[in-house]
């Protein structure tokens, strides 16, 4: 049990060390632009799903969300990598 309880605390510690170092290197970025951008933008489109079970994407009223470069979100935005797998958002 107490080898379970060490583990669990060790994992907790390096998460939140992963954390506490994503969200400094984003505020580097902030501060210096030589760095690299530290937002993005995605475009989402919207989709629909039919009487026949097909999906039909709406490609005429694309919207433009904010992400930031980063691993884990931050200032209420996904980080990229994974905004960028979800540009479909259904509408049901």
């Amino acid at each position: 049990m107490r080898l379970m309880g060490r583990v669990l605390f060790g994992t907790a510690v390096i998460l939140a060390v992963l954390y506490i170092g994503d969200y400094l290197r984003l505020r580097y970025k902030m501060w210096n632009p030589k760095a690299g951008a530290a937002f993005g933008n995605v475009t989402v489109y919207d989709s629909v799903t039919l009487k026949g079970g097909k999906t039909e994407i709406l490609f005429d009223q694309p919207q433009t969300m904010a992400c930031v470069y980063s691993l884990f979100p931050h200032f209420g935005d996904s980080p990229c990598w994974y905004a960028g797998r979800k540009t479909v958002k259904g509408l049901d």
